[in-house]
């Protein structure tokens, strides 16, 4: 599971809301800096003592956006789909994750699923 760093929070706070040890998340996140959590920072949260393996970590997690068609971008929703994040419907959708998430009422922190619907902003 992806958790998204709000302002203001500290490892041991994501670690406690997700019922999981500071260890477990820290192994699970090898670039992590506890100590410089930095807000819109990606940590995958382990569930269920799943192991992270170390090519989960060999795409940066925010790669640059693509360009794609204007019939994509002129949909006006999606349907989110199992396994889908925010940030990739973003880059789907060649606008940033910050406009989608304002677009659409949501924080960092909110949690989207398979069956949301979400507005696409038009690309400025």
């Amino acid at each position: 599971m992806d958790h998204y760093v709000s302002r203001g929070q500290t490892l041991s706070e994501i670690a406690k809301r997700y019922h999981v040890n500071v260890g477990l998340i820290e192994s699970a996140n090898p670039r992590l800096k506890s100590h410089a959590l930095r807000v819109g920072q990606r940590i995958i949260i382990p569930m269920s003592g799943r192991v992270v393996p170390a090519s989960a970590w060999s795409v940066p997690p925010e790669p640059r956006y693509r360009r794609v068609p204007s019939t994509a971008a002129s949909a006006g929703s999606h349907r989110v789909r199992t396994g889908e994040t925010a940030s990739g419907i973003a880059r789907q959708y060649g606008v940033s994750l910050t406009a989608l998430l304002n677009y659409n009422g949501l924080t960092m922190g909110s949690l989207i699923r398979p069956g949301d619907v979400l507005k696409i902003p038009q690309k400025q």
